[in-house]
């Protein structure tokens, strides 16, 4: 699914004026992140805005994602959204399910995996006993070790 609507569409216009082709898309995401109940919190899901106490760290309603998206933006480089209920995807473009099915020979459904931005899977159950913040803490800037520290 292209998502360059993220970053390529004005959310406004003129400057002021809010851009129904963001808003659109934007309306779309929130009803699919609210789709996936093992990613929301009493309702709430991550807000994946710019601003700093966001960034797919905190959980919000979903009209103040909605406004703090339209004001802020979208955290950069968040094309799999993998805070929100997506499968996380390999550098060759096949998912987290394909791969588990691919190696399992088979065309059943993969179990969900939440992905955090130290390239760290959780299965279920581990998500199911700590709960949606098990990552909460890492941001999508965080980055490895440098191995020649």
């Amino acid at each position: 699914m292209d998502r360059s609507w993220m970053y390529n569409i004005d959310r406004l216009i003129e400057g002021h004026i809010i851009n129904p082709d963001f808003v659109r898309p934007v309306l779309e995401f929130i009803t699919f992140a609210l789709s996936k109940p093992r990613f929301t919190d009493r309702g709430n899901i991550r807000c994946l805005c710019n601003r700093p106490k966001c960034r797919n760290k905190s959980f919000q309603d979903p009209e103040t994602v909605k406004v703090h998206v339209i004001t802020e933006g979208f955290v950069p480089h968040y094309y799999n959204w993998v805070h929100h209920g997506k499968p996380r995807f390999s550098l060759t473009g096949q998912s987290q399910y394909d791969y588990y099915n691919h190696m399992a020979g088979s065309s059943t459904a993969a179990p969900e995996y939440a992905y955090d931005p130290c390239g760290n899977y959780h299965e279920p159950l581990e998500i199911d006993v700590f709960g949606p913040e098990l990552n909460a803490y890492m941001t999508q800037d965080d980055q490895p070790p440098i191995a020649s520290a």
